[in-house]
C-alpha cells in the first residue's frame, strides 16, 4: 500500500529526493516502518540498541545524569526523544529510585515518541513510575531544565543524497512501469550550501549523505532547552571520514532481521532505513547555534568511565559481563557508537563520562 501512495505522489510531482522517500518510508502515519504497532527492536525485531542489549547502558547513563543534577538546581527534567518501547527510561528510572532517591524526587522524565502504540507500550511499561513520566508532544516543550535525551534517533532521520560526479548531484527517486529507480539531477540549493557549509564533498564517482533533518532537529533542541545538556548517542563518523572512500556508495542501509541490504525500493515501509551521524555537521552547527561542546567520545569509554563494570566480578555476574563487553568492546558498539554531549547555559563542568 505505501508503495502504491509513493508512486501516486511522484506520479503528481515527479521525482522526489530520497529524503522525501525516506520519511514517507519511516513515518507515513499509517505504513510508515517508526509508526508500526509491533515493537522493531531486540531479539524478536530488525536491529539491537544498546537498552534491548542490557540495562547497565540505562543505569550508567543515569549516573551521568545524576551528576549533571548537581549544576541544575530544582526540578530537573529529562526528555528522551524516540524511546521507543520505553527501555531506557524504565532503567534509568529504575536505578535512580533506588540509588539516588534524592534525586529522584526531583526529577521529572518526558518521553517524546510520536508512535502511539509504542506511547501505550510505555505506559505499560513505565507504570511502576506513576507521577515520575509523562508524554507530551516535541511541539509542546519550551524552557527545558536538565537533559534533552537522544540514543539513536538521529540516523533515523531522513537524509538526502548525493553524488559526485563532474560536480556535486543529487539523487532522485522516479517511477517507470510501476517500479521506483533513482535519477541524478541538479542539488536542491538546500543540499548544494550543506556542502559549501561543510567545506567538503565526497570523492568523485562516490555517494554521501546530507542530514539536514538532523541539524533542523538540532535546532530546535536548543530552542526548546533553557539550561542543561544535550546528549546524543548515535553511531556515525566526522565528516572527513564518511566523505571519503571508505564510503564509496555512503552509508545508507536497510536493515531487516538483523541483516542489512541495500534494496531501498522493493517493499518500502517494511525495513529500518538508516544512515551514519555526521558528527563534524553536528558540531559545528551546536556551535554556531551558541552551545557549548562538552566533548565527542565512543561508547564504550563513556561506558567505561561511567564505572560499567563496578560490581560485575564473581562468578554469578557473567552474563552482565558479558552484556558489558558487548556495549563496550571495538569493532562493534564500543566505537561505532559515539557520545556527543552538549551544553547551554552552563559552565565547561567536567562530566565523568567524558573523562
Amino acid at each position: 500500500m505505501l508503495k502504491e501512495i509513493i508512486a501516486q505522489e511522484i506520479s503528481r510531482g515527479g521525482p522526489i529526493t530520497f529524503a522525501r522517500y525516506m520519511e514517507l518510508c519511516l513515518y507515513h502515519p499509517r505504513y510508515g516502518y517508526y509508526m508500526a504497532p509491533q515493537p522493531r527492536r531486540g531479539k524478536g525485531g530488525d536491529y539491537y540498541t544498546s537498552p534491548t542489549v542490557s540495562p547497565l547502558f540505562g543505569q550508567m547513563v543515569a549516573r551521568q545524569l545524576f551528576q549533571m543534577g548537581r549544576w541544575i538546581g530544582g526540578e530537573f527534567q529529562v526528555v528522551e526523544v524516540g524511546g521507543g518501547e520505553g527501555y531506557l527510561a524504565e532503567d534509568i528510572l529504575g536505578y535512580l529510585r533506588e540509588r539516588e532517591p534524592g534525586f529522584y524526587r526531583r526529577l521529572i522524565y518526558l518521553s517524546v515518541e510520536v508512535n502511539p502504540f509504542m506511547v501505550a507500550l510505555q505506559r505499560d511499561r513505565l507504570k511502576g513510575f506513576e507521577g515520575k513520566v509523562s508524554w507530551p508532544r516535541w511541539e509542546e516543550l519550551e524552557g527545558i531544565r536538565g537533559c534533552i535525551l537522544s540514543n539513536e534517533l538521529l540516523d533515523s532521520l531522513p537524509v538526502h543524497r548525493v553524488r559526485a560526479e563532474r560536480g556535486l548531484k543529487e539523487i532522485y527517486i522516479g517511477l517507470k512501469d510501476g517500479e521506483f529507480f533513482e535519477l541524478l539531477g541538479e542539488p536542491s540549493e538546500e543540499v548544494e550550501e550543506y556542502f559549501r557549509w561543510l567545506g567538503l564533498l565526497p570523492p568523485e564517482g562516490c555517494e554521501a549523505e546530507a542530514g539536514l533533518s538532523a541539524l533542523r532537529w538540532l535546532k530546535e533542541a536548543a530552542e526548546r532547552l533553557s539550561e542543561g545538556f544535550i546528549v546524543i548517542i548515535d553511531y556515525g563518523h566526522r565528516a572527513e571520514t564518511l566523505l571519503s572512500e571508505l564510503y564509496p556508495r555512503g552509508t545508507l542501509l536497510a536493515y531487516r532481521g538483523h541483516r542489512t541490504h541495500t534494496d531501498f525500493y522493493s517493499e518500502p515501509g517494511l525495513d529500518d532505513l538508516t544512515a551514519h551521524v555526521n558528527f563534524t555537521a553536528i558540531i559545528r552547527k551546536a556551535e554556531e547555534l551558541g552551545l557549548r561542546v562538552l566533548g565527542l567520545t565512543t561508547q564504550g569509554r563513556f561506558l567505561q568511565a561511567l564505572g560499567i563494570f563496578e560490581g560485575l566480578e564473581g562468578e554469578g555476574k557473567l552474563r552482565e559481563r558479558l552484556q558489558a563487553k558487548r556495549l563496550i568492546l571495538p569493532g562493534g558498539m564500543g566505537d561505532t557508537f559515539k557520545v556527543l554531549v552538549l551544553s547551554k547555559g552552563t559552565e565547561a563542568v567536567e562530566l565523568q563520562g567524558l573523562r
